[in-house]
């Protein structure tokens, strides 16, 4: 008789741990899920980030683009044609708008791709 309730008090310790252990695992599956929600706000602010990133890349190698073609010119290439300009401007006493003085390339627009505004905006 004494091992009956021996076995009936181990099998209630059992399932005291059992519960325990069950309840441990919805809290780590709560945990989880919370996770895996982190990780998908994380994973589309980081293809943001990177749709950003390119942008500015494109900005950038098109200024860069566009400043290298002044690389030829020194500085006594714009004197002299702001001398030059200015005595033309004292005989026709108007600026003709043809002038000579070096500029960078005309840099050009760039289509963003559009990403469609966030609904929820609370978090």
């Amino acid at each position: 008789m004494a091992s009956l309730i021996e076995q009936r008090d181990q099998k209630l310790k059992e399932l005291q741990q059992l519960t325990t252990i069950s309840l441990l695992t919805e809290n780590i599956k709560s945990q989880l899920d919370l996770l895996s929600l982190e990780v998908i706000k994380l994973e589309n602010n980081s293809t943001t980030v990177n749709d950003i990133m390119a942008i500015w890349d494109n900005i950038s190698r098109a200024v860069s683009q566009a400043g290298i073609g002044l690389l030829r010119y020194v500085d006594s290439d714009y004197e002299s044609n702001e001398t030059n300009n200015d005595n033309q401007d004292q005989k026709n006493n108007v600026n003709s708008g043809d002038d000579n003085v070096p500029l960078p390339e005309t840099l050009v627009r760039i289509l963003l791709p559009e990403t469609p505004e966030k609904e929820d905006n609370s978090n």
